[in-house]
């Protein structure tokens, strides 16, 4: 949970600290992530469950969730 909040938190420019490769590739993923939330249930339904900490941060790297955020979206199934 803390990293959840902190690692949001530097999403801002105006906040100090340091931003490792390994932030900017998972801040990216999130955002994407994110968007593609949007439109596709799945990837939705995996979101509010991490954030809502029923399913460990993990979940939305699965491959079923990742592929569907890295191809923008997805089928159903």
């Amino acid at each position: 949970a803390w990293q959840i909040a902190t690692g949001a938190d530097l999403g801002e420019p105006a906040v100090e600290g340091r931003r490792t490769a390994g932030w900017r590739l998972l801040n990216w993923y999130v955002n994407r992530l994110l968007t593609v939330a949007h439109r596709d249930p799945l990837v939705a339904d995996a979101f509010l469950r991490v954030n809502a900490m029923v399913a460990p941060p993990q979940h939305v790297m699965r491959p079923r969730i990742a592929s569907r955020v890295l191809r923008g979206g997805g089928r159903s199934g």
